[in-house]
Parts: structure tokens; C-alpha cells; sequence
């Protein structure tokens, strides 16, 4: 997605990407005894969206990570556009 913009973006691109995709945290699936002690099993559960400037993970949970790489892109080109419109309209075109 990045090939649609010239060399002019590069710097807003690299500044603009917002957002990436971690792994999402596991969750605590079953409980297994052992005896006297307890152990959890731990389930995956996907891929989430990493908001880099608010430093959080957004709650949202991806089943696949092409689905979510689909709607990071999508994101980071929505936030493209509005720092790009804002440069714009500070130099006045």
C-alpha cells in the first residue's frame, strides 16, 4: 500500500504509522491439577491492533493476522490522509 505515494510522503508515512500487529495476549483457556497444584493452559486468541501513540493495545481481536495487517493498513492511510490534509492546509493549498 505504501507504493501509491512518491517520494514527497515518505517522511509523513514513516511518522504516520500509527498503528501495528502483536500477537494477541493468551488467555486462560482450562485449569489442569496436579496433585496439590493448579495450571492453566493458555489459549491464543489471535492478532490485535498496537496503537503506538497512545501506547495501548486496541480491543479488538483478529482472528488472522492478514485480517488484521487488512485493517492496520486501512487505518494507518486513513491517518496518512489526515496528517496529509493538515500539511496541506498549513502551507495553504
Amino acid at each position: 500500500w505504501l507504493e501509491w505515494f512518491d517520494g514527497e510522503f515518505e517522511e509523513d508515512v514513516m511518522m504516520a504509522l500509527r498503528f501495528g500487529v502483536v500477537p494477541a495476549l493468551p488467555t486462560d483457556s482450562e485449569s489442569v491439577h496436579n496433585g496439590t497444584r493448579s495450571y492453566c493452559k493458555k489459549a491464543s486468541v489471535g492478532f490485535n491492533l498496537y496503537d503506538n501513540e497512545k501506547k495501548l493495545r486496541l480491543p479488538t481481536t483478529y482472528e488472522t493476522r492478514a485480517e488484521a495487517e487488512y485493517v492496520c493498513q486501512r487505518r494507518n492511510m486513513e491517518r496518512l490522509q489526515i496528517v496529509h490534509s493538515e500539511r496541506d492546509a498549513q502551507l495553504g493549498q
